[in-house]
């Protein structure tokens, strides 16, 4: 750390070197107090490491038993109650729409009609028209609303086309003025959640015919 530079003067260097000789007693008590002071530190330092990896060697300890664990279930068999659905569900799905909706009584229907506005199920038994493919009539309605108070009016029927035979000509004259004359009442069909119109029903018929509705085929 320190180091001295000759500078010509004989005398006080030999004064200066009997001066700096140290006394080997209190050489050996110094090098015994820092012989305690390392001892000390290392014991501290030993202590505090010791600390701060305790955790870290138990979170060693669980993570393997966690591992082990989860080794363990994988060579187990999942049972039903582990898995993420039910077998049964759709048996008992298609028993409660058997029970609780109306006309569900086995017979095919053409699709399931849904609210194009909320997603409501309108109904599950229907028959789908054969020339409008958008268009379905069921006599089984869910969650509808015949609305009476709004009517529909009859489109004109349009005018028999001139036949090579007389007859059929009258006669399709004939079922046009007994429409004229007697006109067939519609009221507008509503959703019962929503209240979108979904379709109309006429004032004899006990079918409602569906038209503005989303069909779901299977």
């Amino acid at each position: 750390m320190f180091s001295c530079h000759y500078d010509g003067c004989e005398s006080e260097t030999d004064t200066s070197s009997s001066e700096s000789e140290p006394d080997p007693v209190e050489c050996a008590l110094s090098r015994y107090k820092a012989k305690n002071f390392e001892e000390l530190m290392n014991c501290e330092l030993d202590s505090t490491v010791t600390c701060f990896n305790f955790p870290k060697i138990r979170d060693k300890d669980n993570r393997h038993v966690r591992f082990g664990n989860t080794s363990d279930d994988e060579q187990k068999e999942p049972s039903c109650d582990d898995l993420f659905y039910d077998e049964t569900e759709d048996e008992l799905n298609a028993q409660w729409i058997s029970e609780h909706l109306p006309g569900n009584s086995g017979k095919p229907s053409d699709a399931v009609l849904n609210c194009p506005c909320c997603m409501t199920v309108l109904t599950v038994s229907c028959r789908r028209h054969a020339k409008f493919r958008t268009k379905y009539s069921s006599k089984f309605p869910v969650h509808c609303i015949v609305d009476e108070a709004c009517a529909l009016s009859n489109p004109k029927p349009a005018q028999a086309k001139r036949r090579k035979c007389d007859f059929t000509a009258m006669k399709s004259q004939t079922i046009a003025n007994c429409l004229i004359s007697n006109p067939i009442k519609q009221y507008a069909v509503k959703c019962g959640v929503c209240g979108i119109v979904v379709g109309t029903k006429q004032d004899k018929s006990d079918e409602v015919q569906f038209s503005h509705v989303l069909a779901s085929h299977a």
